[in-house]
């Protein structure tokens, strides 16, 4: 007798993501605490970004586990997580959320972090204090020049994104910077460090 012959393909709904992701900070600490929506996952994954790209793995977490502590994080640093659950077969289901670290920093003039790895996007806040009009250069440990940002006005607390870039969007390379900050009020020195 003639047969006929089915293929029955079995299709896997889309596990759930983590979802409901929150934040608490406690000084230079920032707890994430999330819902977990998976019920076969052999733990977590938590990688954080500064750009939405370029995730970096920062910890993991046991199956079961709804929270994760990140102690590296950056004072008044917009950062993007990424909460994945995972098992031996791979990525379970992950979602990715946005948080703006404001530590205990105020209006006060300086560079947060002093230190920064412009191969992983990172970036500092040069911050300043006061209402003033400031000039910002950053020069090498050599003295030469690498960054300026012209005199322009400032409210208190207002600040100046630096990543690293140079003449043509270049990165410059690793070691000590020094960034002086001057103006009518202001007249101050910090010291950064980058890593490449």
């Amino acid at each position: 007798a003639d047969m006929d012959i089915f293929t029955i393909k079995y299709l896997q709904a889309p596990y759930p993501k983590p979802s409901s992701l929150k934040f608490s900070s406690s000084g230079k600490h920032l707890k994430l605490m999330w819902q977990d929506n998976t019920i076969n996952e052999e733990g977590f994954k938590i990688y954080r970004s500064f750009s939405g790209t370029n995730f970096q793995l920062i910890g993991t977490t046991p199956q079961n586990t709804s929270a994760f502590v990140d102690t590296t994080a950056n004072i008044e640093l917009e950062y993007q997580y990424k909460i994945v659950a995972t098992n031996q077969a791979g990525i379970l289901a992950s979602d990715i959320f946005s948080y703006t670290f404001s530590g205990i920093m105020g209006n006060k003039t300086g560079v947060f972090p002093n230190y920064i790895d412009v191969s992983g996007d990172q970036s500092c806040r040069i911050v300043i204090g006061e209402n003033d009009s400031v000039e910002i250069k950053i020069y090498d440990v050599k003295g030469n020049l690498v960054k300026l940002f012209p005199r322009q006005p400032y409210q208190a607390g207002g600040y100046q994104v630096w990543d690293g870039s140079i003449q043509g969007g270049k990165k410059t390379g690793s070691g000590i910077y020094l960034i002086k900050i001057q103006g009518d009020r202001i007249n101050r020195e910090f010291k950064l460090i980058i890593k490449k």
